[in-house]
């Protein structure tokens, strides 16, 4: 039991990490895109200056990123604690693997469409790096879910532990 509860804490750990790299990638980068789309159009390199829906993206990956802290941190806690309902926390897990895939996907094909592409330097790979850690949190909520299930219908649990 005791193993159980430490690998369902890592596993919850590096869920919070990746809830917490697509927050602060999302953030920074729905900060500068907006400036960066009007540096480009002040110079007129409209070419340059197409994001086609990456902005919105980003914003929702904002959304995704606060509700994977709070998915891992209720997680955590029902860990530890018998507070949250086994069928609860299965339900939370499962709308953050929903939205954790569908921001990852629509960030990669947005991404593959853009012309924001390596000339940006590090704003590019701050872009790829929030879709592939929205894809590796679906990946890591996925896990739990079905570790959570297998332990549940040994019998060994009665809430989300």
């Amino acid at each position: 039991m005791a193993a159980s509860k430490l690998i369902l804490t890592a596993l919850r750990c590096f869920q919070l990490l990746c809830a917490a790299v697509v927050l602060g990638t999302s953030v920074s980068l729905h900060k500068f895109l907006p400036k960066y789309q009007d540096f480009c159009n002040s110079i007129e390199q409209d070419s340059l200056c197409d994001f086609k829906g990456l902005i919105p993206a980003v914003g929702f990956g904002i959304c995704v990123g606060a509700l994977g802290l709070l998915d891992a941190i209720v997680g955590l806690v029902a860990t530890w604690m018998e507070v949250v309902p086994a069928l609860i926390m299965a339900a939370l897990d499962g709308l953050a693997a929903l939205v954790y895939l569908a921001s990852g996907l629509a960030t990669s094909i947005i991404l593959s469409k853009s012309v924001f592409d390596q000339s940006s330097g590090s704003r590019f790979t701050e872009c790829k790096a929030d879709a592939a850690f929205q894809i590796i949190g679906f990946l890591v909520t996925i896990v739990l879910i079905g570790f959570t299930f297998l332990w549940r219908r040994s019998g060994k649990m009665s809430s989300a532990v």
